[in-house]
């Protein structure tokens, strides 16, 4: 009777063990995630700024040529 006690409390012992490590592994890919997501959205708005860069860009280049051929 004993010896089933104790394996039953070693047997829930090693299951919150189990839980607590899982936990704790999932805490640390939320974490990373989140983080990625971040990166993600930066450097999407940046490449949305290049982009709109690019247009203003080329935007000033035609409106120089059309310039210079009326002058």
């Amino acid at each position: 009777m004993v010896l089933q006690r104790s394996m039953l409390d070693f047997k829930q012992r090693d299951a919150l063990r189990r839980i607590g490590d899982t936990k704790s592994r999932l805490e640390t890919v939320y974490a990373k995630q989140r983080q990625l997501n971040t990166s993600t959205a930066i450097m999407e708005q940046d490449r949305r700024a290049a982009q709109l860069m690019s247009k203003m860009n080329d935007i000033d280049n035609r409106r120089s040529q059309l310039m210079n051929q009326h002058i």
